[in-house]
């Protein structure tokens, strides 16, 4: 999972600094239309994004677990 924390940390560095960067010129991405459109969209998307890579990173552990014959953990009924 501290994978996942550091592929956002990076993506979020990246997408805030081509954002300030097309901030402060505008053509930067004149012949890249796609990337231009999508960027506000990206950066929006992009904490919601890792958030299920997280979750899928904590399914992928839990399924580990299991699969070495240790019991999955069950919520506790009262």
């Amino acid at each position: 999972m501290a994978e996942v924390w550091g592929e956002f940390r990076s993506a979020r560095a990246a997408v805030d600094r081509l954002r300030a960067a097309v901030a402060a010129t505008p053509d930067l991405l004149k012949n890249d239309r796609v990337t231009r459109e999508y960027l506000s969209r990206a950066h929006e998307n992009l904490d919601g994004t890792y958030i299920v890579r997280l979750f899928a990173a904590f399914e992928a552990a839990l399924r580990r677990v299991e699969d070495r014959g240790l019991e999955p953990l069950t919520p506790c009924m009262p």
